[in-house]
């Protein structure tokens, strides 16, 4: 008997079930998934996005979630939680190489549950985040970058914060609203 161990991190779908979930093509009514992993103002950046949102979109609710680190997944029961609730989610933030990687790997994930996301990453971590993307049968899955000058250990004060939250929020208001299949 040959013994193989699944090296992105979860059994949670079969590979037939890797795909982009549908999109809308809008927010309207949405119940937005918040799942931060806590690394330095990932928390504050996500409520910032989700108020941006919310100024675009009348999204209906949020369903947040805080992961018991920053590279591991949500808890069962906040997946369960997210997977039951929310209609779309933003995941964030990955700013080193396995949180950026797992960032990503959550968001496919939701993904494969039928909920459409996006992550949110720093730019530096590119190859990390393609090399995931292409472990987990996804290879132009798509992703909201931060750049420099933003640190990618999110030490950032309010203000900056919400700089970003205004930066990216448009790539985030497209990854959940628009077919993201093919793009990278």
């Amino acid at each position: 008997m040959i013994t193989a161990l699944e090296p992105t991190g979860s059994l949670r779908t079969t590979p037939t079930a890797r795909r982009t979930a549908r999109r809308t093509g809008t927010l309207d009514g949405a119940i937005v998934g918040l799942v931060v992993n806590g690394l330095g103002e990932s928390e504050a950046l996500l409520e910032d996005i989700y108020a941006e949102l919310a100024k675009r979109a009348a999204v209906s609710d949020a369903v947040r979630v805080r992961k018991p680190g920053l590279s591991v997944p949500p808890a069962p029961q906040d997946w369960d939680r997210l997977t039951r609730e929310a209609t779309v989610a933003v995941v964030g933030f990955g700013g080193c190489g396995s949180c950026s990687s797992r960032a990503l790997r959550d968001a496919m994930e939701l993904e494969w549950a039928g909920i459409p996301s996006a992550a949110i990453v720093h730019g530096a971590m590119t190859p990390t985040l393609r090399a995931m993307a292409r472990l987990s049968g996804m290879p132009d899955y798509p992703y909201a970058v931060v750049e420099h000058p933003h640190l990618p250990i999110a030490r950032w004060d309010p203000d900056e914060t919400k700089l970003i939250a205004k930066s990216v929020v448009d790539r985030v208001y497209e990854l959940l609203t628009t077919d993201v299949s093919g793009q990278a």
